[in-house]
């Protein structure tokens, strides 16, 4: 993988950045959220020694439909299953990306 690239997974749940290399840290955003860009300045200094995975969760903003936490915790299991992602994994999650992540 190269760093900083936006990877779609297989099962199109959800489309992933990938950036670094080691141990695997995902990045949560809150309401309103799902755009990884909130997490620029993290994934900076998290890279040079982890695996930062970043996923657009768009559901449930503007005209998408809403997602329940259970449809989006899958939704991240399911890419991170597809791209050979496996525990450990560390979440880091703001706000409303907390209840997504309590409930993976």
């Amino acid at each position: 993988r190269e760093a900083g690239v936006a990877v779609e997974t297989r099962a199109a749940a959800a489309p992933l950045r990938v950036e670094g290399s080691g141990p695997v840290v995902v990045l949560e955003s809150g309401q309103g959220g799902g755009d990884p860009a909130e997490w620029d300045e993290v994934a900076r200094r998290l890279r040079p020694c982890m695996t930062v995975l970043r996923h657009d969760r768009v559901a449930g903003y503007g005209d998408e439909p809403a997602i329940h936490a259970a449809d989006a915790s899958a939704r991240l299991v399911a890419a991170l299953d597809g791209e050979g992602f496996t525990a450990p994994v560390i979440i880091v999650a703001h706000s409303l990306g907390g209840i997504f992540a309590l409930d993976m």
